[in-house]
């Protein structure tokens, strides 16, 4: 397959280093191997790097002086910047081949932070950006013979809510700098439904997410006919999108201890994925003992 076709799934990356090369070549008469070099390692990076690789400028400056012999690559790459051939995508911490566009990326998202409303109710924020799937308690799942369903609920206080239909359970996701952990306890002891919380105790971390993402959304809406730009900030917003996600649904058992997670008046320690799922099965044996059994 070539690789300048549109069948090619790489084809916009492979045509910006294209463009890179043929830019190169117009602008720089002097050293322009180097400058060659260092354009087709940036965007063979980019294309067949994984997006999670730490290509920041520090990481590319050692790459290109320790295995391509570039001395002072800094200064190479300086002039690949001032003549719009490469750019540093700050989000994403690598350089990028530059796509033809008049808006400054960076600026744009300094001016839109100014236009956007600070985000106070976070809790209402994911609400709006998630929509989580229910989880089966597999171990009361398979000894009662019909599913236990856990439904997700993001909230800026605990919730008292009486299951129906086939959902069985809760799990009270909770995002609020205001409230104590005690008043969660609290709460969950006097809570006879099997609701399980969880109380986040850096919700800072998840509100300057959000408002990136919201910085994000801002500046596509104002930049709406430039393609380029449109697309950048498409990506920006994807990339916070995905930390996002990883800091609400992956960061359960991390050492850090991010959630701390209470049920009937009690912590409980959960350190995995199978301890969580099995602490469902527990809310439902402890809440739920009465339901009958399938034969």
């Amino acid at each position: 397959m070539l690789l300048n076709t549109k069948f090619n799934v790489d084809y916009t990356g492979w045509s910006s280093v294209f463009r890179a090369i043929e830019s190169v070549e117009n602008h720089f008469e002097n050293d322009t191997v180097t400058y060659l070099s260092i354009v087709k390692v940036i965007g063979l990076l980019n294309i067949i790097g994984k997006q999670s690789a730490d290509l920041n400028k520090y990481n590319i400056n050692e790459y290109l002086s320790s295995f391509l012999g570039i001395s002072n690559p800094e200064k190479y790459i300086a002039q690949l910047e001032s003549k719009k051939i490469i750019r540093y995508q700050n989000y994403n911490n690598r350089y990028v081949p530059y796509e033809g566009t008049d808006v400054d990326i960076n600026l744009e998202l300094i001016k839109v932070a100014n236009e956007i409303e600070e985000i106070v109710d976070i809790a209402t924020m994911l609400q709006k950006n998630y929509d989580l799937p229910p989880i089966v308690a597999k171990k009361e799942t398979f000894e009662k013979g019909a599913p236990r369903l856990f439904e997700y609920r993001i909230s800026s206080e605990p919730i008292v809510e009486n299951p129906i239909n086939e959902i069985d359970g809760f799990i009270n996701l909770i995002f609020n700098p205001k409230i104590k952990k005690e008043d969660i306890i609290k709460k969950s002891k006097n809570n006879n439904q099997a609701i399980l919380f969880g109380y986040y105790k850096n919700p800072k971390t998840i509100k300057d997410l959000l408002t990136e993402i919201e910085k994000a959304n801002k500046a596509m809406e104002q930049n709406i006919d430039d393609k380029v730009a449109y697309k950048e900030f498409r990506n920006i917003a994807i990339r916070y999108q995905t930390i996002l996600n990883h800091k609400i649904l992956n960061n359960y058992f991390t050492k850090q201890k991010e959630v701390i997670w209470i049920f009937n008046g009690e912590e409980k320690n959960i350190n995995s994925k199978r301890e969580f799922n099995g602490q469902l099965s527990k809310i439902c044996q402890v809440i739920l003992s009465s339901s009958a059994s399938i034969q």
